[in-house]
């Protein structure tokens, strides 16, 4: 705890001073920066001048009081500094000088000082750096996006939508990952490459025209290369076109005995002239 300065003491031993530091240790307990106004209490609640008794009474019971002040405050900047590192584990840079910053500068610690230090640095770096992604994905220049993304996913690594943005450009052409981020097109991820709907309807346009073509040559040479010859004629004097073979009817031999030596058709199942 901080003493009087000897500006202080002077001043106390001057009667006309008085009410000025009065008004002063009012001041400093407004401001809660009790290091300096629990000396100035203790020193105006000793006064002895019989024309201060309402100063020294003030001081007196006002001491107490600044005294349980003091030491709430002391707790609450202990709180502080272990909330603060929390949120530093968190990646909450932003959230852990909120905190810090409540306890009242007259309350600051060395040790809460330092860590409010390093939080504003951190919190003005990923600040800094998000507004640079930006500036990059505006303009679209693209040159300094993966290590600014590489930057800022160490500080900020529960960030999905910029992880996601740093993976699809090391697999992807940079406006289309970008494109991705943005929400602006529609994108499937195959794979690891993002494909739009364009190039979907593209990608079955051609396997379906080249599957039909191959089809299409395979059936045709099927057809070329087991072009059946017809199997019987009627007789010569009443021809008919040939007869191709029936799936799933087998030709019996030909007997012409009967018939006077006209040719029939006799099939598995069915006998006809």
């Amino acid at each position: 705890m901080r003493g009087p300065t000897p500006a202080a003491k002077k001043s106390i031993a001057a009667p006309n001073d008085i009410p000025q530091q009065q008004q002063r240790a009012k001041i400093l307990l407004a401001e809660r920066d009790y290091e300096a106004a629990i000396p100035l209490l203790t020193k105006l609640a000793a006064l002895k001048e019989p024309q201060f008794p309402e100063t020294a009474t003030w001081a007196k019971q006002t001491l107490p009081t600044a005294h349980e002040q003091h030491q709430k405050l002391r707790e609450a900047a202990v709180s502080a500094c272990q909330k603060a590192r929390a949120l530093r584990l968190q990646c909450d840079y932003a959230g852990a000088v909120q905190v810090l910053e409540l306890i009242p500068v007259a309350g600051r610690t060395t040790e809460l000082q330092q860590l409010l230090s390093e939080s504003t640095d951190l919190a003005d770096e990923c600040s800094s750096l998000r507004q640079e992604i930006d500036e990059s994905l505006k303009r679209k220049k693209y040159s300094r996006l993966r290590s600014l993304l590489e930057r800022y996913l160490k500080l900020r690594p529960d960030s999905p939508k910029m992880e996601r943005l740093l993976r699809n450009l090391e697999k992807n052409h940079p406006a289309r990952a970008v494109a991705n981020f943005q929400e602006t097109q529609t994108y499937y991820d195959v794979a690891g490459r993002l494909f739009t709907p364009r190039d979907l309807f593209l990608i079955v346009f051609v396997f379906t025209t080249v599957f039909l073509a191959m089809s299409y040559a395979y059936y045709s040479y099927r057809a070329n290369s087991g072009k059946a010859e017809p199997l019987v004629t009627m007789s010569d004097d009443n021809p008919m076109p040939p007869i191709g073979i029936v799936p799933g009817l087998q030709p019996r031999p030909r007997d012409t005995s009967a018939t006077g030596g006209q040719e029939t058709l006799t099939l598995k199942g069915h006998t006809g002239p």
